[in-house]
């Protein structure tokens, strides 16, 4: 392949790279709430699946409460 063969594949990349990037924040935009609420406010709540599986931890460690967060 000559170099302008490769330039021309760079450029197909770099256009579908960019339709990509488009697509998703396109799409976040559409589901903002959604979004917000599920990945970026998550930790945010005592349901959380980490802290779920922490607390879960905790009991068959036999440490009680230790791991769980507080309500």
């Amino acid at each position: 392949m000559s170099f302008i063969g490769h330039l021309e594949a760079l450029r197909w990349h770099l256009v579908r790279g960019v339709i990509v990037w488009l697509a998703a924040a396109i799409s976040i935009f559409v589901f903002i709430d959604k979004a917000f609420d599920n990945i970026i406010y998550a930790p945010a709540r005592p349901t959380f699946v980490t802290y779920t599986g922490l607390c879960n931890l905790s009991h068959k460690l036999g440490l009680g409460q230790s791991l769980c967060m507080p309500r």
